[in-house]
C-alpha cells in the first residue's frame, strides 16, 4: 500500500517560508497552543488532493489559503503543497497544487502539470478519499451522529467507492438520451417516408387496376340478369304448388301436440309436489342427524376428560408420596448440621480470647513507634523546607533584579504603542460608519424583494395545488373512462355472440340491418315499458325491423348457409286478421295501456292495439279458451297463448340477452360521452393554469436571481462591518490592555523592592534553625530502630492467631447458609404437599360433573335415533312416488316430442318453402331494380339468349353475384388515378433503405449502453450492500471492545431499496437498553463515533489518516480506550497523524511535531522529544 512520506508547504495558510514535515513513523503526532496553526497540515493535506470548497477548508474564499502577510512579513505571492508518496517497490510519487493570487490554480504530479481529473484518478487508484474521509475532525465527530440516514447514506457510498461508477453511469444515461433523441428524429422521418412511399405505392398499383376491371363489370352483368330473372320465375311456380299441401298436414298435428303438452304439465306438477315433501323429511333427518352427532362428539370429549383427570389423580399421589420422604430426610439432616454449629462455636470463642490479650500489646507498641516517625518525619520536612527556603530565596534576588530591568523596558515600549493606537482608531471609527449605511441601504432593497418573493411562491404554492387537484380528477376519469371504454368492448363482443353468426351475415350482406335490429332501436326506451314489451314479444325482440315484406325475402336469400338461430322479423306493411279484430273489440286493448307508459315506440303500436288486456289471469285464460286468441294480465305480468303457452314477466330486470345487453351497450355509451366532455374541460382548465404558474416562475426565478445578488452584496456588507467592529473593539482591547500594564509595571516595581528587603533578613534567620533541627533529629532516629524490632515480632504472633480465627468463621457461616436452605426447602415441601391435595378435590368434583352429562345426553340420543328412523321410513315412501311419477312423465314427455317433431317437421318445411318464394320474389324484384337501367329496352332478348345455359345453383348465384359487387366496389374504390406515381415510388424506396440502415445502428448502440447502464447499476449495488454489511459487522465487533460488552449495529430504513434508503445507528452500551444516538452521553456519543470511523477503516484501509483533536470531549478513561483497543490495531496497515494535547496521546507517538508562533501570524515546525512534549503539555492545559 501506498505510503505518505512527507509534507511540503509554502505559503500556505500561516506557513510562509517553505516547510517540510517527514512522515517516517506510522503514528505521528502534532502538538502546540491553540490558534498556533497545527490544524493547517490537516487542510494543506485536503487542498492538495484537490478539494474545492473554501469553507471545508475554514476560508471564506479560495484565496484565503495563501499567507495574506503580518506587519513584519509580506503577502506570499502563491500557496502551493506537495504530497510525497512512496510505493511499497521503493517508487516515489509528488502530488501538489499550487495557487497564485491572480486565481491561476495547477495540479502536479512528479513536478508535471496535470488535471484535477487526474489528481483524482491517482486517489482512485490508491484508496484515497478526494471527499477528504482521511481527515477526521472533532466536529465531524459530533456529526456523525448528528447526520440523518440519507446522509449516512452519502457516507457509505463514498465508502463502498462507488463514486467513480456513479459518473461513468451518468456518462452513459447521458449518450443514451442523446441516442434516444436521434433515433426519435430518425423514426420521425421514416414514418414520413413510409407513409409517402405506401400511398405512392397504392395509386402506381390502383391506376394499373382501373382498366381492367371496367372491361370485366359490364361482361358479368349482362350475363347475371339474363340467366338469373329467367331462373327465378320458374322457381316461383313450382314452390307456391307445394305450400298448399303443406298447410294442410300443419293443421292435424298442431291437434295431437296440444293433448301431450296438457298431459305432462299434469304429471309435472304432481311430481314437484311429492319432491317438496321428499326435501322437507331430508331436511329433518339431516338435522337430527347433526344433533346425534354433536352429541356423540360431547360424549367423547367428556370421556377424553375423565380419564385425563383420573391419570393426574393417579400423578398426583405419587408426588405427594415423594414429598413426604424427602422432607423427612432433610429434616434428619438439620438437626445434624446444628450439632457441628455448636462445636464450631466453642472453638472459635477459645482463639478470640487469645486474641484479645496480643492485641493490647500490639497497639502500645504500634503506638509509641508512630509519635517517633512523626516527629522524625516533623523535624525532616523541617530542615528540608528551610534548605529549599534559603535556596529559593537566594534565586527570588536574582529575579527580582532582572525584572526591575524588563520593566523599565516595557514602560518605554507602551508609551511609542499608545501614540500609533489613538491614529488607528480614528481610521477605524471613519471606515464603521461608511459600512453601516452601506449595509442598512442593502438591507432594506434586500427585505422588499424578499416580501415580494414570498406572494409570488405562495401563488404558485395555490396554482400547483389547483393542478394537482385536477390531475388527481383527470387521473379518476381516464381510469374510469378506460374501464367503460373497456367494458363497451366487452358488451360489443357479447352483442356478437348474442348475434349468431346467421345475423352477422344477414348483418355484413345487408347493413341497413344493424340499423334497425330492435334491441339497438329499444335501447333508450324506459326498463319499465322493456320488460312489458318483453313480456308480450318475448325472443321477436331480438329480431329486425323492415320496411316491406319483400324486403325479407332478398335477406333470406343472401344467406349462404343454413341459420344457426331463430330469425325474426317485424314488416310495417303488414294487415290484420279481420276476424281477431272482431272477436277482441268489446275488451279493452293492450295499446291503451302502453299509450301511459313513458317512451314507447310508436313503431310497435300498430302491431299490438288489438291485443286484449285483463286484470285477473282467470278471465284471460277464459278469453283464450273461447276465442283461441293472445291475451294479456297486467295484474301478474303473464301472457297467454291459444298453443297453451303461458309466459311471465320477471318481476326484477329483463331476462331477453340481447336486449340487456343493447340497452347496457347505450348507458355506457352515454357515460363515455360523459366522461369525455368532463375530462375535455379539466385538460383546457389545467393547460390554462399550467400557462399561469409558468409565467409566475419566470417572475420568480428573475426575483431569486435578484435576491442572490442582493443577499452577496449584504453578507458583504456585514462581513465588512464585522471586520470594521472588530478593528474597533481589538484597538479598544489593545488600549485596555496598555493602561492594565501600565499600572501593573508600576505596582509590581513597588512590590519588587519592598520583597527585596524581607528576603534578606529571612535568609539570617534560616540558617540558625537548620542547625537546631539537626540535633534533635539524631536522637529520634536510634530510639525508632529499638521500637521497631519489638513491633514485628509481636506482630508475627498476632496474625497467626488472627488467621485461625478467620478460619473458625468461615466454617460457621458456610453452616449457617447450609440450615437456611434446609428450612427453605421443608417449607416448599409443606406448600406444594397443600397445592397437589387442593387440585385432588377439584378432579374428584369434576369427573362426578361429566359422568352426570354423559348419563343425560344418552337418554336425549335414543329419542333423536327413533325419530330418524321415522324420517328415514317416510323419505322411502315419497321417494317410491317420485320415481314412478318420473318413469310416467318419460313416456309422455316422449309421446310429446313425437308430436312436436312431427309439427315440427311439417313447419319447418312450410317456412323453408316461404322463405324460399320470398327470396325468389326478392330476388326477381332485385335483379329487375338493379339491371332494368342498363337493360330495359332488350330484357326480352336477354331472357331469351340465356334461358337454354345450364342451370345456377343458388351457391353459383350467390358466388357470381358475390363477385360482381366486388368489383364494382373495387372499380369505385379506386376513385381518380394518378398514372405518375411508379417513378415517384422507386426514388422514396431508396431514400429509406438508407435511413432504415441508420435506425438499424441506433438500436444496437442503444441496447449496447442499456447493457453497460445495467451491469454498472449491478455493481454498484454490490459494492454498496457488501461495504455496509462488511462495516457493519467490524462496527459490532469493535463497539463490544470499547464498550466492553454490549451492542451496537447498522440498520437500512427500507432493506428492499437499500440505495435509496438512509441508514440508522443503534447503540447499546453494556447494562443499558437500546437507544437511538440522541439518548446517549457526550462521551458515549464521541465513543461511538469514532468506533465507526475505525469500522469503515477497517474495510477501507486508507493509506494515511489524519485526527483532528478528536480526544478533545473525552475523558482519560474513554481516551485509553480509543489508543490501546482501537489506534494501535490499525496503525499496521495506515499511517496516522493525530493533533492533541493529550499526554496520553502522545505516549504511543513514533514521532512528535511541536507547532508553534513565536512570530505573529507565522507558524513554525520542529521535531521534540516525549519528554519535552510533557512539558509542552502540561503548558499548554
Amino acid at each position: 500500500m501506498l505510503k505518505l512520506k512527507e509534507i511540503e508547504l509554502a505559503g500556505f495558510k500561516s506557513l510562509p517560508d517553505r516547510t517540510k514535515v517527514e512522515i517516517n513513523s506510522k503514528l505521528t503526532i502534532i502538538v502546540g497552543p491553540n490558534g498556533s496553526g497545527k490544524s493547517n497540515v490537516a487542510d494543506a493535506v485536503l487542498w492538495a488532493i484537490g478539494e474545492q470548497s473554501a469553507k471545508s477548508l475554514r476560508g471564506s474564499k479560495m484565496a484565503d489559503v495563501i499567507f495574506h502577510g503580518t506587519k513584519k512579513r509580506p503577502p506570499s505571492g502563491c500557496a502551493e503543497v506537495f504530497l510525497l508518496f512512496e510505493k511499497e517497490d521503493g517508487q516515489k510519487i509528488k502530488v501538489g497544487r499550487r495557487l497564485t493570487r491572480n486565481g491561476e490554480s495547477s495540479y502536479l504530479i512528479d513536478d508535471r502539470q496535470v488535471r484535477l481529473k487526474d489528481i483524482h484518478e491517482f486517489c482512485y487508484r490508491n484508496n484515497i478519499s478526494v471527499q477528504g474521509s482521511f481527515l477526521v475532525e472533532q466536529g465531524r465527530v459530533e456529526a456523525i451522529l448528528g447526520m440523518s440516514p440519507e446522509e449516512r447514506k452519502t457516507l457509505f457510498e463514498e465508502v463502498a467507492g462507488i463514486a467513480h461508477y456513479k459518473e461513468n453511469r451518468k456518462s452513459a444515461e447521458s449518450k443514451l438520451e442523446s441516442t434516444r433523441n436521434n433515433l426519435l428524429r430518425l423514426n420521425d422521418i421514416i414514418s414520413e417516408v413510409e407513409a409517402e412511399l405506401s400511398e405512392l405505392k397504392k395509386q402506381a398499383q390502383k391506376a394499373e387496376r382501373y382498366t381492367k376491371l371496367s372491361d370485366e363489370i359490364a361482361k358479368r352483368r349482362r350475363e347475371f340478369f339474363g340467366r338469373g330473372l329467367f331462373e327465378t320465375r320458374l322457381k316461383k311456380s313450382h314452390l307456391k304448388n307445394e305450400l298448399n299441401l303443406y298447410y294442410d298436414e300443419r293443421e292435424k298435428r298442431s291437434a295431437v301436440l296440444a293433448k301431450s303438452e296438457s298431459d305432462l304439465e299434469s304429471l309435472k306438477l304432481r311430481k314437484s309436489e311429492e319432491e317438496t315433501f321428499a326435501v322437507q323429511i331430508t331436511e329433518q333427518l339431516h338435522e337430527l342427524d347433526m344433533s346425534r352427532e354433536k352429541k356423540e362428539s360431547e360424549n367423547k370429549r367428556r370421556f377424553d376428560q375423565i380419564v385425563s383427570s383420573k391419570e393426574r389423580l393417579r400423578q398426583i399421589d405419587g408426588d405427594l408420596t415423594t414429598l413426604e420422604e424427602k422432607e423427612k430426610d432433610r429434616k434428619k439432616f438439620l438437626n445434624s448440621l446444628l450439632e457441628r454449629k455448636k462445636q464450631f462455636l466453642e472453638e472459635k470463642e477459645k482463639i478470640s480470647a487469645d486474641l484479645e490479650k496480643s492485641s493490647g500489646k500490639l497497639q502500645t507498641l504500634k503506638s509509641k513507634l508512630e509519635d517517633t516517625n512523626k516527629q522524625i518525619q516533623e523535624k525532616q520536612k523541617a530542615i528540608f523546607a528551610l534548605a529549599e527556603e534559603r535556596s529559593s530565596k537566594k534565586s527570588a534576588l536574582a529575579q527580582i533584579a532582572e525584572e526591575l530591568k524588563r520593566i523599565e523596558e516595557r514602560e518605554q515600549r507602551h508609551k511609542r504603542e499608545s501614540e500609533r493606537l489613538l491614529n488607528e482608531k480614528q481610521k477605524a471609527e471613519e471606515a464603521l460608519f461608511d459600512e453601516e449605511a452601506y449595509l442598512k441601504e442593502k438591507t432594506n432593497a434586500l427585505s422588499e424583494k424578499e416580501k415580494e418573493r414570498s406572494i409570488i411562491y405562495s401563488k404558485i404554492k395555490d396554482l400547483k395545488k389547483e393542478m394537482d387537484s385536477i390531475l388527481s380528477e383527470i387521473s379518476s376519469i381516464e381510469k374510469t373512462l378506460a374501464a367503460e371504454e373497456s367494458r363497451l368492448k366487452v358488451l360489443f363482443e357479447q352483442d356478437k355472440l348474442l348475434k349468431g353468426k346467421t345475423r352477422e351475415e344477414m348483418e355484413k350482406n345487408t347493413p341497413s340491418l344493424s340499423e334497425n335490429r330492435l334491441s339497438s332501436l329499444l335501447s333508450n326506451v324506459p326498463e319499465k315499458t322493456l320488460k312489458i314489451l318483453e313480456l308480450v314479444l318475448g325472443e321477436l325482440l331480438s329480431g329486425y325491423r323492415v320496411a316491406k315484406s319483400g324486403d325479407i325475402v332478398s335477406i333470406l336469400k343472401a344467406i349462404k348457409s343454413e341459420p344457426t338461430e331463430r330469425i325474426s322479423f317485424l314488416s310495417e306493411d303488414l294487415s290484420y286478421n279481420s276476424e281477431k279484430t272482431k272477436t277482441a273489440q268489446n275488451y279493452k286493448s293492450f295499446i291503451g295501456y302502453v299509450d301511459e307508459l313513458e317512451g314507447f315506440p310508436s313503431f310497435l303500436k300498430d302491431h299490438l292495439k288489438k291485443i286484449p288486456r285483463f286484470s285477473e289471469f282467470k278471465d284471460a285464460l277464459d278469453f283464450v279458451v273461447h276465442n283461441k286468441l293472445e291475451a294479456v294480465t297486467l295484474n301478474d305480468s303473464v301472457l297467454i297463448t291459444p298453443s297453451g303457452w303461458i309466459s311471465k314477466c320477471p318481476a326484477e330486470e329483463i331476462s331477453l340477452p340481447s336486449l340487456k345487453t343493447a340497452k347496457e351497450i347505450e348507458t355506457t355509451k352515454k357515460k363515455i360521452e360523459n366522461s369525455k366532455k368532463e375530462l375535455a374541460g379539466l385538460k383546457e382548465k389545467l393547460a390554462s393554469l399550467s400557462e399561469i404558474e409558468k409565467k409566475e416562475s419566470e417572475t420568480a426565478k428573475e426575483i431569486d436571481k435578484e435576491i442572490l445578488s442582493l443577499e452577496k452584496e449584504v453578507q458583504d456588507g456585514r462581513l465588512s462591518l464585522q471586520k470594521a467592529e472588530g478593528e474597533l473593539k481589538r484597538i479598544a482591547a489593545y488600549e485596555d490592555l496598555q493602561r492594565m500594564e501600565e499600572s501593573e509595571l508600576k505596582r509590581t516595581r513597588e512590590e519588587l523592592e519592598k520583597e527585596k528587603v524581607k528576603i534578606n533578613s529571612r535568609l539570617s534567620t534560616i540558617e540558625t534553625e537548620i542547625s537546631q533541627a539537626e540535633g534533635v533529629f539524631s536522637f529520634l532516629e536510634k530510639e525508632r530502630a529499638t521500637l521497631s524490632s519489638d513491633t514485628e515480632k509481636t506482630t508475627e504472633s498476632f496474625t497467626q492467631k488472627r488467621l485461625e480465627e478467620t478460619a473458625w468463621e468461615e466454617k460457621i457461616k458456610s453452616l449457617e447458609n447450609e440450615e437456611i436452605n434446609l428450612q427453605r426447602a421443608i417449607e416448599d415441601f409443606a406448600s406444594s404437599r397443600e397445592r397437589l391435595s387442593s387440585e385432588k378435590e377439584l378432579l374428584f368434583s369434576k369427573i362426578k360433573k361429566l359422568e352426570q352429562s354423559i348419563y343425560e345426553d344418552e337418554k336425549s340420543l335414543s329419542e333423536i335415533i327413533l325419530k330418524m328412523q321415522e324420517s328415514i321410513e317416510k323419505k322411502g315412501n315419497f321417494e317410491n312416488t317420485i320415481k314412478f311419477l318420473e318413469e310416467e312423465i318419460k313416456k309422455c314427455e316422449k309421446l310429446e316430442k313425437e308430436a312436436r317433431e312431427n309439427l315440427s317437421e311439417v313447419e319447418k318445411e312450410i317456412v323453408e318453402k316461404e322463405k324460399d318464394l320470398a327470396i325468389a320474389e326478392s330476388e326477381e324484384k332485385n335483379l329487375i331494380e338493379r339491371f332494368a337501367v342498363n337493360f330495359q329496352e332488350e330484357m326480352d332478348t336477354i331472357i331469351e339468349e340465356f334461358k337454354d345455359h345450364p342451370r345456377l345453383s343458388s351457391e353459383e348465384r350467390e358466388r357470381l353475384f358475390s363477385e360482381l359487387l366486388k368489383l364494382e366496389k373495387r372499380l369505385n374504390d379506386l376513385g381518380p388515378q394518378n398514372f405518375l406515381a411508379k417513378d415517384e415510388y422507386d426514388e422514396k424506396s431508396k431514400r429509406l433503405n438508407f435511413l432504415s440502415e441508420q435506425k438499424k445502428d441506433l438500436e444496437e448502440a442503444i441496447n449496447g449502453l442499456n447493457e453497460t447502464i445495467r451491469k454498472i447499476n449491478d455493481t454498484i449495488r454490490s459494492k454498496y450492500l457488501e461495504a455496509f454489511e462488511v462495516v457493519n459487522s467490524n462496527f459490532s465487533k469493535l463497539f463490544k471492545v470499547v464498550f466492553d460488552g454490549g451492542e451496537g449495529y447498522l440498520k437500512l430504513e427500507d432493506p428492499e431499496n437499500p440505495l435509496e434508503t438512509g441508514i440508522e445507528i443503534f447503540a447499546q452500551p453494556r447494562g443499558k437498553k437500546v437507544v437511538h444516538n440522541i439518548q446517549l452521553s457526550g462521551g458515549e456519543k464521541a465513543l461511538v463515533a469514532l468506533t465507526l470511523l475505525f469500522a469503515i477503516l477497517s474495510y477501507k484501509p486508507q493509506p494515511f489518516f489524519v485526527l483532528d483533536e478528536i480526544d478533545a470531549p473525552l475523558d482519560e478513561t474513554n481516551i485509553e480506550k480509543i489508543l490501546s483497543k482501537l489506534l494501535t490495531e490499525f496503525t499496521d496497515k495506515t499511517q496516522f497523524i493525530v493533533i492533541s494535547h493529550n499526554k496520553r496521546t502522545m505516549e504511543l507517538a513514533d514521532s512528535i511535531y511541536g507547532v508553534t508562533m513565536q512570530e505573529s501570524g507565522v507558524s513554525k515546525f520542529f521535531s521534540i522529544s516525549l519528554k519535552e512534549a510533557d512539558h509542552k503539555v502540561e503548558k499548554f492545559n
